[in-house]
C-alpha cells in the first residue's frame, strides 16, 4: 500500500493534535468531497478540504486518511489521532473520508485500498487496533452500522458488497461486527467537575464515573454498555458536587422507594434539634444510600417502626440524606415528648475529619430557619 503522506498533498501544520484514548474498535466512513480525483489531483482536492474543515473550526483535516474512488490512499490526521467525524465515538475510532461520489457507493478498488489500510494497521506495533471491530457510515452525522440500509448514504451497492468485506492479518481472519444493531454505546456524557472512564464502547464494557478533588459523586458510579447500544441507567443522572460550597440533599426517594405506611406530624413548631450518630462511615454516595436501607431494616427489626428514626442523615462527605423529611415525628429517642423536635443524625461519629458534615449541620439548621420560620 503506497499512502500519499502529508507532505506530499502540501498539508498545513494542525493546530492541534488529540490523541486517542482507547484502542480502535470502530472504522467510521463518511463523506469528504464528491469529486473523482486521481492521484495528483487528490492532492489538490485534500489541500481544499483542509481549508475548508480549519474554517470550520476543526483543527485539521476531519479524517484520519482519505481513500479515492481509485483507490488511492491519503494521510489525515493519520493514525492514534481523534478524528473530528464523530463526537460519540472520537475516543475509540479511525475515520476514513471518501473522496468520490458518495451517493454512488464505495468502489471497490477504495473497499480494496480500506482493506490494506487496515492490514497495515494491525501490523503497526505503535497502533492499538480491535481484532473485532464494527464498520460504520457517517451520513451529515447521521451514523449508520454496517446492515442498515440507505439509498444515498452511501448509495449504489456498498451495502451488498460490504457483507462480503473480509480482511485477513497473518493469515488469521479479523472479525468485523455484522448487525442490524448499533456498533457500541459511544461516549458517554461527562458530568460538570467529573469523568467517566472506560476501556471501550463494547457492548458488556463498564464505564466508571469519577469526581474532581474536593467533589462528591452523587448517583450510580457506573454504567453498563448493553446489547441495544445504549448505556444502561441513563435516566438516573450522575453529579459531582461540592459539599464545603453548598449545601447537597439527597431527597428520600432517591434512595428509597417505598413509602413508609404512616407518619407522625410534629404538633409544635420546632423548637430543638436533637443529634445524634452512627458509628459506621460511608465514603461513597452509593455506601450511604445502602447504609440508610440498612438502619431502616434495623429499625423494622428491633423496634418494629417502618422507617429510619432520623429526619436528615448527615454523612463526613457533607453530604444530607433525607430521613423522615422535615416535620414528621421521628423514633430517635424514647421517654421524650419530640412534638417540636427534629432528629438530625451523622453517619459514622468515629470519623476523624468532622469539618465537612459539621458545616453541613449548620447549612442545614439555617435552611430550616429559612424555609419553615
Amino acid at each position: 500500500l503506497s499512502i500519499i503522506r502529508r507532505s506530499e498533498w502540501g498539508s498545513r501544520s494542525p493546530t492541534q493534535n488529540i490523541p486517542l484514548l482507547l484502542s480502535i474498535s470502530d472504522v467510521v466512513i463518511g463523506p469528504a468531497d464528491n469529486q473523482d480525483c486521481n492521484r495528483e489531483t487528490c492532492k489538490e482536492l485534500l489541500r481544499s478540504v483542509q481549508s475548508r474543515d480549519q474554517a470550520n473550526g476543526l483543527p485539521d483535516t476531519k479524517f484520519n486518511f482519505y481513500i479515492s474512488s481509485r483507490g488511492d490512499v491519503l494521510e489525515g490526521r493519520g493514525w492514534n489521532k481523534q478524528g473530528g467525524f464523530t463526537e460519540k465515538y472520537a475516543d475509540s475510532s479511525l475515520g476514513i473520508g471518501y473522496l468520490g461520489y458518495y451517493s454512488r457507493g464505495m468502489s471497490l478498488v477504495a473497499m480494496t485500498a480500506l482493506k490494506e489500510l487496515l492490514v497495515e494497521g494491525f501490523g503497526d506495533s505503535s497502533v492499538n487496533m480491535e481484532t473485532d471491530y464494527c464498520l460504520m457510515f457517517t451520513c451529515d452525522n447521521d451514523m449508520k452500522t454496517n446492515n442498515e440500509e440507505n439509498d444515498e448514504c452511501p448509495g449504489g451497492s456498498t451495502y451488498k458488497d460490504i457483507n462480503d468485506f473480509s480482511v485477513n492479518y497473518q493469515g488469521k481472519p479479523l472479525t468485523i461486527l455484522y448487525d442490524h444493531r448499533p456498533c457500541g454505546c459511544g461516549r458517554l456524557p461527562s458530568p460538570k467537575n467529573g469523568k467517566a472512564i472506560y476501556s471501550n464502547y463494547k457492548e458488556g464494557s463498564i464505564a466508571t464515573y469519577t469526581c474532581d478533588s474536593n467533589h462528591v459523586l452523587i448517583g450510580d458510579t457506573t454504567r453498563t454498555c448493553t446489547r441495544s447500544g445504549s448505556w444502561s441507567k441513563m435516566m438516573d443522572s450522575a453529579t459531582c458536587q461540592d459539599p464545603a460550597k453548598s449545601l447537597v440533599v439527597i431527597p428520600k426517594k432517591s434512595w428509597d422507594t417505598v413509602v413508609p405506611p404512616t407518619q407522625f406530624i410534629n404538633g409544635f413548631p420546632i423548637s430543638t434539634f436533637f443529634i445524634s450518630a452512627y458509628d459506621k462511615d460511608c465514603s461513597t454516595d452509593q455506601e450511604c444510600r445502602a447504609k440508610l436501607l440498612e438502619l431502616k431494616r434495623e429499625a423494622k427489626a428491633v423496634n418494629n417502626e417502618d422507617d429510619v428514626p432520623c429526619n436528615f442523615y448527615i454523612s463526613s462527605l457533607g453530604v444530607v440524606y433525607e430521613g423522615l423529611g422535615w416535620g414528621v415525628k421521628g423514633t430517635y429517642v424514647y421517654n421524650t415528648d419530640t412534638n417540636s423536635m427534629q432528629g438530625i443524625c451523622f453517619i459514622g461519629y468515629q470519623t476523624v475529619d468532622k469539618t465537612l458534615a459539621m458545616d453541613a449541620l449548620f447549612k442545614l439548621v439555617k435552611e430550616a430557619q429559612d424555609t419553615l420560620k
